[in-house]
């Protein structure tokens, strides 16, 4: 147990950082946001719903995770956000489609960097609640 309290503060101080945000793209009601600990965050008038990541497995064991992965591309549209990282040799695009300036729907797509096909049977958007003082209560997960 440590008995330093000044190394339990700075100890807690690192747990609880709160991530900072790096770019928001605003779309009607809904708010897409990059973070610097590689999180995406989804606002609705400006109240975080929930922050998030994407990861992918291919067939052949190669991974990408959107936490680890670095981030090549970000492309903004009048409709539509898409970003692209690349890790392990693979490609994974978020594309968020905005549907009425209301709520969006996300896609996930796997590409190999060498244009190979790739198979996968692991591909998914993952939902987490991070545990900040950003988020509304009414969002959190029950374990919070």
């Amino acid at each position: 147990m440590l008995k330093d309290k000044s190394m339990m503060d700075r100890l807690m101080e690192m747990f609880l950082k709160q991530p900072k945000m790096l770019k928001s793209f605003d779309y009607g009601r809904v708010q897409i946001q990059i973070y610097d600990n590689a999180a995406i965050g989804y606002a609705l008038d400006n109240r975080i719903v929930t922050k998030f990541f994407s990861v992918a497995t291919t067939k052949d064991g190669r991974k990408i995770d959107t936490r680890t992965a670095a981030r090549k591309s970000i492309n903004e549209q009048k409709d539509s956000l898409q970003i692209t990282y690349e890790e392990n040799g693979l490609l994974l695009t978020q594309q968020y489609s905005f549907c009425n300036e209301n709520y969006f729907i996300l896609t996930l797509k796997l590409a190999s960097v060498d244009g190979d096909p790739v198979e996968t049977n692991y591909l998914a958007p993952l939902d987490f609640a991070y545990p900040d003082s950003q988020c509304d209560p009414l969002f959190r997960s029950l374990d919070q």
